[in-house]
């Protein structure tokens, strides 16, 4: 009789996380106040789509800095690999057309800039961990897309 229990448990919790693990794992939590997008707030959890094909008005969540102090950040792409992007007189262009974010205020004239293989350019409102601030992001650094995101 034990083990027939035995094995009834085992495939009760392995039914469990195949049903129900990927939506516990594929999930990115914010921590503490975070104000680089409008609309997320400290405290809520977003779906996350790994691997997903991302293209400009997706919002993302990734990482960057250094192995010892990695952070997580979520901003919108603004352009996929081979996009051309430059600033003119304030305005963010993305292959030549004006995209709806901003550059800081106080960012000079650039590009135009090709957005490398296997990269994106992501911005975010005050750009402290964008792609202005950090160069194209490295689509390994991507954790996935946000789903369900406001």
């Amino acid at each position: 009789m034990r083990p027939v229990i035995g094995l009834a448990v085992v495939a009760i919790l392995t039914w469990g996380l195949l049903a129900w693990g990927p939506s516990l794992w594929g999930r990115a939590a914010v921590t503490g106040p975070y104000n680089d997008l409008e609309g997320i707030e400290a405290g809520s959890s977003y779906a996350l789509e790994p691997g997903a094909i991302l293209a400009p008005g997706d919002a993302v969540c990734y990482r960057v800095g250094t192995e010892e102090k990695l952070r997580t950040c979520f901003a919108w792409v603004a352009g996929t690999e081979g996009a051309r992007i430059e600033v003119r007189g304030g305005t963010l262009l993305v292959d030549g057309a004006a995209s709806r974010w901003k550059p800081p205020t106080d960012f000079p004239d650039a590009g135009p800039l090709s957005v490398p293989t296997g990269h994106i350019f992501v911005v975010s409102l005050r750009h402290r961990l964008d792609s202005f601030a950090y160069g194209p992001i490295p689509l390994a650094a991507v954790r996935g897309r946000l789903t369900g995101f406001p």
